[in-house]
């Protein structure tokens, strides 16, 4: 395999939809894990504190660079966070947790930070159902504003982090992932899932780690729908790791020590209660609050003389700020559309009312094109003659390399439409070689010219204050985004639509899976109608 082919072939694996890390494997490696606290060395530490610690830190990426190499006090201190349990009524800050009660459910809640323009924002993120009943009893019994480890003790589980894992005696030879591999794996199913927005892995693992960095520009989503969907892709990924221990028997593999207040340093755990991490009452039921239309709300306890208010927050918008409601877009083209009725010219119209009439058409026609299909409205505005072939398929350079784009229906009747008023206008002008591009302008002298994304810029600006056309390319996909009515796409199909790809990625997947194109096709013939567009005759 050359060195070009194994770009593509990694760059295909790493995309949304690829396959996730082998579960058996990272059981296994859990198993070494547990298996740590039973080493003599570490019998003293806290074994319910520690895999609370150290199942938060996985969950949250934050092992997913560190290397537990050194014992000094200070890269301990560094490596492992100072966790504490705050009221209800507390500001959400880093590294804190509280306990909520939602009907008569208790849930645990971490702090969990978004990105905005102006700075880091921490909101309160949900413990997966998996993991709440294990979260919950070690974070009630906390007391408040204290912090969760000593110096000691991060130095410890520091040291047992970084030392070798081994198995238990009767799971030798089991295979297993390498430390560093297991602890990315939350992170590679975020990358892998093809049911995650952008947006909510952007906030899980930020913009720079994304497969197509790009995305994150263009899509945006409010915080209460992000709470929601990482809520249940964390489930996801946490319950098809415990399915596979249910099905190999392991459940006492993984047993979770619960000391008395009285005898928590007790080396022979004697004074334990012992519950194990997968058993059947850990699926609870999930509160109503978080099922309620795709979204959970942020909320807050309110404390005052009279009682306590409890506060449901405002969300925060993340991503892109140039796209435009759609209302607005259906408004801009129906004045468009009544600009084009009004400026079609009567039979004893002259050459240069004609003229502008065209190149209103053709204004018209590459505005839709960015809006139908998402192209980038760079360079040409228009569609190469010899990469049209009259169907649904065509082809732009994009990027210095061919995109395939799909026309809708709708956009191919508007293109045949353009084709006769180009024919009826052709009579009036003097025989000329055909333009390389399906449309273009014409000058004042009757001679055609490109459409340049300028000329398109000062067009829409004109029409419509303060926009510009790239931003029909971000309304596309904000409603591949949102638009369910004709069918929810995945990641990677917006990413298709949207021409984000690498190596490995470009043609060649839709001659050998045509039914994929299924989808797509369904999707953008759905969108004259989300957009409440008319079809235009021209002629």
């Amino acid at each position: 395999m050359s060195k070009k082919q194994a770009m593509a072939k990694d760059n295909r694996r790493k995309n949304a939809g690829g396959v996730k890390p082998d579960a058996f494997h990272c059981v296994n490696t859990l198993v070494k894990l547990f298996n740590q606290f039973e080493r003599r060395k570490f019998k003293q530490f806290d074994q319910q504190k520690g895999i609370v610690i150290i199942l938060y830190l996985w969950l949250t990426h934050q092992l997913d660079n560190v290397k537990f190499k050194s014992k000094s006090d200070e890269l301990a201190s560094t490596m492992l966070p100072d966790c504490v349990r705050v009221s209800s009524s507390a500001d959400c800050n880093k590294h804190c947790f509280r306990t909520r009660v939602y009907g008569n459910i208790s849930w645990v809640e971490y702090a969990l930070p978004d990105p905005t323009l102006d700075d880091i924002t921490y909101r309160w993120q949900p413990i997966p159902p998996s993991l709440n009943t294990l979260f919950h009893q070690f974070v009630s019994q906390q007391n408040y504003n204290v912090k969760w480890l000593e110096e000691s003790e991060k130095l410890q589980l520091s040291t047992l982090l970084g030392q070798k894992w081994e198995f238990p005696t009767k799971q030798k030879g089991l295979p297993a992932l390498r430390k560093d591999v297991f602890f990315k794996y939350i992170s590679n199913c975020v990358l892998l899932d093809n049911d995650l927005s952008i947006s909510a892995k952007s906030v899980l693992l930020g913009k720079e780690r994304l497969h197509h960095r790009s995305a994150t520009a263009y899509e945006k989503e409010d915080s209460d729908r992000i709470t929601y969907k990482v809520f249940y892709a964390q489930e996801r990924y946490i319950n098809r790791l415990f399915q596979q221990v249910r099905l190999n028997n392991f459940e006492a593999l993984f047993p979770i020590y619960i000391p008395s207040s009285k005898y928590k340093r007790d080396v022979q755990r004697s004074h334990t209660s012992t519950v194990s991490l997968i058993n059947k009452k850990l699926d609870q039921s999930i509160p109503q609050h978080f099922k309620n239309e795709g979204r959970i709300s942020q909320v807050r306890l309110e404390r005052y003389k009279d009682g306590d208010v409890t506060i449901i927050e405002n969300p925060i918008e993340i991503g892109s700020h140039r796209g435009i409601p759609e209302a607005e877009v259906s408004h801009f083209f129906r004045s468009l559309e009544q600009e084009l009725r009004t400026e079609k010219p009567i039979k004893s119209a002259n050459l240069q009312q004609y003229i502008v009439y065209f190149n209103l058409c053709t204004c018209h026609l590459a505005l839709l094109l960015i809006l139908l299909t998402g192209v980038r409205p760079h360079h040409a505005i228009s569609i190469e003659r010899a990469w049209y072939f009259g169907s649904n398929k065509a082809y732009v350079k994009d990027k210095g390399k061919l995109r395939r784009i799909i026309l809708s229906d709708f956009m191919l009747r508007q293109i045949n439409h353009y084709f006769d008023l180009h024919k009826s206008f052709s009579i009036r002008l003097p025989s000329m070689p055909l333009s390389q591009y399906l449309w273009h302008l014409y000058d004042e002298n009757g001679q055609p010219k490109l459409l340049t994304a300028r000329y398109l810029r000062r067009f829409m600006h004109a029409r419509f204050h303060g926009k510009d056309p790239y931003m029909l390319r971000h309304v596309f996909a904000q409603v591949a985004l949102t638009n369910i009515e004709s069918v929810k796409l995945t990641v990677s199909q917006i990413a298709r639509l949207m021409g984000h790809s690498d190596l490995g990625e470009h043609l060649g997947s839709d001659h050998l899976f045509p039914a994929a194109l299924i989808p797509l096709e369904k999707h953008l013939h759905s969108l004259p109608k989300c957009f409440n567009l008319s079809e235009v005759i021209y002629v």
